[in-house]
């Protein structure tokens, strides 16, 4: 794909003018990364044609989407507890999942602890640590957003995950694969513990399938989460914005898109450490989040209390 080609798509998908082009090599750069086999290394030097074509190559794998996988300084130790958590269950999925780099730092601090990654930077100035319900907090999601609709935009399936999630199933891929053979958008419910209870789209576990209908979704939603988000720059401490998962949900529930959620006991929220009868009816989740708590400190202890953390003292993986 030419530079001029990749203009074209990122004006298609009305990214900001000054960053398109980036975003665009971005796109190339993580679809070829999909079909690396564990003993080749991420390669920059690829051209765009190659990459791209590999990319979409995926859809025809065994496992028909990319996982992405956004992280900064703060969540180092998270990511490399999650790799070690990988290295146990399922070392098979780290072929498939690209680690998104917010700074060259941290891009070569993960590539130090583990070589063998497929890690991309995707540069843009952040605070190491944010806070949440902050604007500085919500940028970052944007700019996750971003890099996933211009993914989707180019006919990508793409499913989100993150670091502080514990894994405890090898099949995890397989589950995921099946349920996007029939739907359209498959997410985890970060709101309920229950099926029959009220559900909210899980921005940090979900996967969509590059259809019409969700690349025109996704747009609106990326382009209007923006524009919220937005209105708020320069605001100083939490602001009154509803997240990117409450936005989507909204915009799913008046579409037509065919929405797969998955159980809830496989896929538990950060509820199921809070709950006990959540805990007594799901007492072996295939994934469990560790959100519904603040600060990476707090998602660090209650990891190695529940005996979820991957991760020695030292800086590698628990044997």
């Amino acid at each position: 794909m030419r530079y001029s080609r990749c203009r074209k798509v990122s004006k298609r998908i009305h990214l900001p003018r000054r960053a398109s082009l980036a975003r665009v090599t971005l796109l190339c750069l993580l679809g070829a990364a999909v079909i690396f086999q564990k003993q080749q290394t991420f390669a920059s030097s690829w051209r765009l044609q190659d990459a791209i074509s590999a990319g979409l190559l995926q859809k025809g794998s065994e496992i028909g989407f990319l996982y992405l996988l956004f992280f900064n300084r703060s969540y180092l130790s998270l990511v490399k507890s999650f790799i070690c958590n990988m290295y146990a269950v399922n070392p098979e999925a780290l072929n498939h999942i690209v680690f998104v780099a917010t700074d060259k730092r941290s891009h070569r601090a993960l590539n130090a602890f583990d070589p063998g990654l497929k890690i991309y930077t995707h540069k843009f100035h952040i605070k190491k640590s944010v806070r949440f319900g902050t604007f500085e907090y919500y940028r970052v999601t944007l700019e996750r957003l971003a890099v996933q609709n211009m993914l989707i935009q180019s006919g990508v399936n793409v499913m989100v995950i993150e670091a502080d999630a514990a894994w405890f199933s090898k099949d995890v891929s397989k589950v995921i694969t099946e349920k996007l053979r029939t739907a359209e958008i498959v997410s985890a419910d970060d709101l309920s513990a229950s099926p029959t209870e009220k559900k909210l789209i899980s921005a940090g576990f979900l996967a969509c399938k590059s259809t019409a209908k969700v690349r025109n979704l996704f747009q609106k939603y990326y382009s209007s989460y923006r524009s919220a988000l937005m209105k708020h720059a320069g605001q100083r401490g939490e602001i009154a914005l509803a997240g990117e998962q409450w936005l989507m949900t909204k915009i799913l529930r008046a579409s037509d898109i065919n929405v797969s959620w998955l159980d809830p006991c496989q896929f538990a929220s950060g509820k199921w450490y809070l709950e006990d009868q959540y805990r007594l009816r799901c007492p072996r989740p295939l994934v469990l989040q560790n959100n519904y708590i603040k600060g990476n400190q707090f998602k660090i202890k209650r990891a190695k209390s529940w005996g979820h953390w991957y991760l020695t003292d030292e800086g590698s993986c628990l044997s």
